[in-house]
């Protein structure tokens, strides 16, 4: 939910390879590496890394990572898609997604397990939701070692005027740094990405959005009160 700044040391490298593949980027065979101590993780495939390679497209029912499209696979795909303007947070992509009827900034993050999670200010702003009839929660671990608490609602929820349909979501009970919340792969699964420096492009990847399943019964302390309505 915010940016961790720290120094670290940067590696002038070899292409990374990706399943014994190198991916060059105009015929330049290198990668700037940034050193970070990462909890349970090797390794973070950076958005800077994708934008370095771009166009990019993600495509999880297939299980596919396209990196550096070229023009005539690129013109011939990008009508599929709907196109959205870039807008970065903490060097990720944001955008605008249409929750329990109302307009949010929402930040894609493919590091996150969980659906979708709003910020505890911008939970306040839903005209529609629906609470389980018992509370349920969870615990987020943050890959720099952030402990959330989130209660879990259900709304609907749509972005560049796709509809994903009524989806569980969880409601933090901390605010999100420059955002209203973020969208991690329980969510982002349902839509291919077509990534870009100055543009965002998204489409229904025909997989459902997954429901969360870790979650226990009670309330987080400190939840914002919120009065839900069908």
């Amino acid at each position: 939910g915010e940016t961790s700044e720290a120094q670290a040391d940067m590696l002038l490298c070899p292409a990374i390879a990706i399943d014994g593949v190198q991916a060059s980027s105009r015929g330049v065979n290198a990668d700037v590496l940034v050193t970070n101590p990462l909890r349970g993780s090797p390794h973070i495939l950076t958005s800077d890394y994708l934008l370095h390679r771009a166009p990019c497209l993600l495509r999880p029912a297939a299980g596919l990572l396209h990196l550096g499209l070229d023009r005539l696979d690129a013109a011939l795909l990008a009508p599929r898609f709907r196109f959205l303007t870039a807008r970065f947070v903490g060097g990720a992509f944001v955008v605008p997604m249409r929750v329990g009827g109302s307009d949010m900034q929402i930040v894609v993050d493919t590091g996150a397990a969980a659906p979708l999670s709003l910020a505890s200010g911008a939970a306040a702003r839903l005209r529609t939701c629906a609470r389980p009839a018992v509370r349920r929660r969870t615990v987020q671990l943050g890959v720099n070692g952030e402990r959330i608490c989130s209660e879990m609602l259900t709304a609907h929820v749509a972005i560049a005027g796709l509809s994903l349909g009524s989806i569980s979501l969880f409601v933090n009970s901390a605010d999100v740094q420059g955002a209203d919340g973020y969208a991690g792969m329980g969510l982002l699964r349902a839509l291919d990405l077509w990534l870009e420096p100055r543009r965002i492009g998204v489409r229904l990847s025909g997989l459902p959005v997954r429901t969360p399943a870790s979650t226990a019964a009670g309330g987080c302390d400190g939840a914002p009160s919120l009065a839900c309505a069908a």
